[in-house]
């Protein structure tokens, strides 16, 4: 068999294999990542691909959300660094090769991509490319029997990367991870590389493609197809770990940033018992001190852990003795989940227009929270309202009616008092102010899920 040597191997990781697979563990151990709430399997991660002493941690974050799973094809987009080209590359190799350690490349899902057109066998490309080989000893450690598609982006469309990732994650049946290898922003101050990172962090998590470019992240190529693939539209991100050169230079003038996320299934449950603990603290607080100073308080974003940094929608609801006592929410990510997280809950307590005001303490005291973190909102396509009955999904998924500027939504909970679609649905359609009866074509319906939980447990 043919195999390709690692290149970076001595520079960017240890060219040993003991000394390697030392600092591998290293890295690992010092990941403070896990899924051990749920066990939810992500679709994609961004890992940094720097020398492992600069962003080795993030790269164990990202890797570490995939520990217990099994994918059977790990699929890695990187940047071209080293050589200017035109379209999407592959290697003709059968594999790598370190030290006593191979892992194969899938021949068969790169026959199938160069007889469909959507990328070329272009090996130079592939030489030395670090945005590949530092993610492959990784992918050794995490994923033993799994087989690797190295891909070498070049001068190439967002749209021809989209597709690319449609057709292998379609022809794998789902059981494909996406590596997104990528490093932040290049050489400047810390103060702006951390604003920076500040803003790729808002458009990778508010699905704002178009925005990203070279400047802000190496692999943005990489990131804007994922994000615009039917895959990535869907996703839920959750932003795990960010750091810079400095951290290990100790020189802030002149820095490279480095991030790391994952991408979950829509319906996946991505949120410690830790974490939501802490958005029902956060959200009892904030509407605590609302009350008592008649403003909202100042969120100090950058204090809490990393993922509830993540931008994403939220419900926040009070109830009282299991009845409605207030709900009001987000259904865009426009926000860090801990802010989005207190001013819902500060709107629920004091301005659902269906409720009088909460005024007090002691009445706030009496009430449970339930909070319900969204998904990405996706649209049905329906021709009629029987077509529209029949996407619904009881129990499971929470609807957005949107007709003209009518627009209202019903949360998953809803199905717990209107368990029949018709129910549903019509209850939806006069909650938006419409009469039950009526339908449109001109009515717009979009789906979302949600990760719910409550003081009560």
């Amino acid at each position: 068999m043919n195999f390709r040597s690692l290149k970076c191997a001595g520079s960017f990781f240890p060219s040993e294999p003991n000394e390697l697979n030392a600092q591998l563990k290293r890295v690992c151990s010092r990941s403070n990542i896990s899924n051990s709430l749920n066990k939810s399997r992500p679709v994609a991660i961004i890992a940094p691909h720097a020398g492992y002493q600069f962003s080795g941690k993030l790269a164990a974050d990202a890797y570490s959300t995939c520990h217990g799973h099994k994918h059977s094809l790990i699929v890695i987009l990187s940047p071209a660094h080293k050589v200017a080209f035109e379209g999407i590359s592959l290697c003709s190799q059968d594999g790598f090769e370190w030290g006593d350690e191979t892992i194969l490349i899938d021949a068969k899902m790169r026959a199938s991509i160069v007889k469909h057109g959507m990328a070329t066998l272009f090996d130079h490309a592939h030489h030395a490319e670090h945005g590949i080989e530092t993610q492959i000893p990784f992918i050794n450690r995490f994923f033993r029997h799994s087989r690797v598609l190295p891909v070498v982006l070049g001068h190439t469309s967002t749209e021809k990367v989209a597709h690319l990732i449609d057709y292998i994650h379609q022809q794998c049946e789902g059981k494909v991870l996406f590596v997104l290898s990528s490093d932040l922003s290049h050489f400047h101050p810390r103060e702006i590389a951390s604003s920076l990172h500040q803003k790729v962090a808002k458009l990778i998590e508010t699905g704002q493609s178009s925005e990203l470019n070279g400047n802000l992240a190496c692999g943005h190529a990489a990131i804007r197809g994922f994000l615009i693939s039917g895959l990535g539209r869907s996703a839920r991100p959750l932003q795990l770990s960010s750091d810079d050169s400095a951290t290990v230079t100790k020189d802030s003038s002149r820095v490279v940033g480095y991030g790391a996320w994952a991408f979950y299934p829509p319906r996946a449950h991505i949120l410690t018992q830790k974490h939501r603990d802490k958005m029902l603290n956060i959200a009892r607080q904030a509407t605590s001190s609302f009350l008592r100073k008649g403003h909202p308080p100042d969120i100090a974003v950058e204090t809490f852990d990393t993922p509830l940094q993540t931008h994403m929608p939220s419900f926040v609801t009070f109830q009282d003795q299991g009845r409605l006592r207030g709900c009001i929410g987000s259904l865009k990510s426009v926000q860090p989940l801990v802010k989005d997280i207190a001013k819902n809950a500060i709107k629920a307590a004091t301005g659902d227009h269906r409720f009088k005001p909460v005024q007090k303490i002691s009445e706030l005291e009496c009430l449970e929270i339930k909070i319900s973190v969204l998904s990405h909102a996706s649209k049905i396509k329906v021709k009629d309202e029987i077509e529209a009955l029949n996407q619904l999904q009881p129990s499971v998924s929470g609807m957005i009616l949107r007709f003209g500027r009518n627009q209202e939504t019903f949360l998953p909970m809803v199905w717990q008092s209107l368990e029949m679609p018709e129910k549903f649905l019509r209850g939806l359609k006069a909650k938006a102010g419409l009469d039950p009866d009526f339908w449109s074509p001109d009515i717009e319906l979009f789906h979302y899920f949600a990760e719910s939980f409550s003081e009560s447990g």
